[in-house]
């Protein structure tokens, strides 16, 4: 069954890889893993969880093709010059000059690094997470913060993606995604957002569907108001938003602004 997406539009702001042998074996990882295991299964991701650190498959490659509405392209893997296909999930994160970004942001020939996860036909397709060499060298230049601030005004515009976890009567709990644990709380910082007095304050914010390509269809109509109500400070070891998540909401009633 599809999870269930949300965006939330902050009305505030409108607003190397290490060389080890497949062979060895981490008795802490009940998967395979670039580094261990040969003999176990690869991680699948699954709808409801955010993949363990360390469970992907890092592969090199150029990006060769891109479908921004789809958040899919090509990629010409590094070595054997194979093009292999790939889908961003939900959550899976672009990271271009040291900083995050969409996949449109990213020009064809751009060399990068895919960490990559089994779809059901068992190729490696579901990427979870894109960088470039910026951003594999933690290299910051005069372009990250040209491309933070396009980033950051690409999130007003279109708002912050999440997973609804669950809904009980008018409370929703969301979890925000960001390609990293410090991502968001980078992101809140830079933006002078403080998520903690949000909470304290009820900050209001509007939350629209989206499908699982992050896509929301006449947002100006299908959006409600919410009241930020909670915000608990939870770890995290996948791809989840860290200590910013999860967030619970309020929801106006039906029919409001």
């Amino acid at each position: 069954m599809r999870g269930l997406f949300a965006l939330v539009f902050l009305l505030l702001v409108t607003q190397a890889i290490q060389p080890a042998s497949a062979r060895q074996t981490n008795a802490r990882s009940p998967f395979r893993t670039d580094a261990a295991n040969q003999n176990l299964p690869w991680y699948r991701l699954k709808p409801d969880a955010f993949p363990p650190s360390g469970s992907e498959h890092r592969v090199g490659g150029e990006l060769v093709e891109t479908d921004v509405i789809h958040r899919a392209g090509v990629f010409r893997r590094d070595g054997d010059r194979e093009l292999v296909n790939f889908t961003l999930p939900p959550y899976g994160a672009v990271f271009y000059h040291n900083t995050e970004a969409d996949l449109r942001d990213v020009p064809l020939g751009t060399p990068l690094q895919f960490w990559l996860y089994q779809d059901d036909k068992g190729m490696f397709s579901q990427a979870v997470r894109i960088q470039d060499n910026d951003t594999l060298n933690h290299t910051q230049t005069p372009a990250t913060e040209q491309q933070r601030k396009q980033h950051v005004a690409f999130l007003k515009a279109r708002g912050l993606p999440a997973r609804i976890d669950r809904v009980e009567d008018n409370q929703i709990t969301i979890t925000l995604f960001a390609g990293d644990p410090t991502a968001l709380q980078s992101l809140f910082k830079a933006e002078n957002m403080d998520p903690v007095r949000w909470a304290r304050e009820h900050h209001r914010v509007a939350l629209g569907v989206a499908n699982e390509h992050l896509r929301s269809y006449w947002p100006n109509v299908t959006n409600r108001g919410a009241m930020v109500m909670e915000l608990q400070m939870v770890p995290t070891d996948g791809l989840c938003a860290g200590a910013a998540c999860p967030y619970r909401l309020r929801q106006d009633r039906v029919g409001s602004r």
